[in-house]
């Protein structure tokens, strides 16, 4: 029996693992466009920008899906 709440357990953080990846991989490629040079001084502030509210709107979005999933499993 404890084998298979194991399982189910992993399985539901399956997708949150993944987004969280791939936002990951967002957030590296941009910091390291911008430590490149390319890019001049007014596109720069729309890098820093993305790099400021990027986590934010990250961890609100994981916080929403994270407190449906709990209310969801709670009923």
């Amino acid at each position: 029996m404890s084998r298979s709440s194991t399982i189910a357990g992993q399985q539901t953080r399956g997708p949150f693992i993944i987004i969280a990846r791939s936002f990951v991989l967002v957030y590296a490629t941009v910091a390291l466009l911008l430590t490149s040079g390319v890019f001049s001084p007014n596109e720069r502030r729309y890098l820093i920008g993305f790099l400021v509210l990027f986590p934010l709107i990250f961890m609100v979005i994981l916080y929403l899906l994270e407190k449906r999933h709990v209310d969801e499993a709670g009923q």
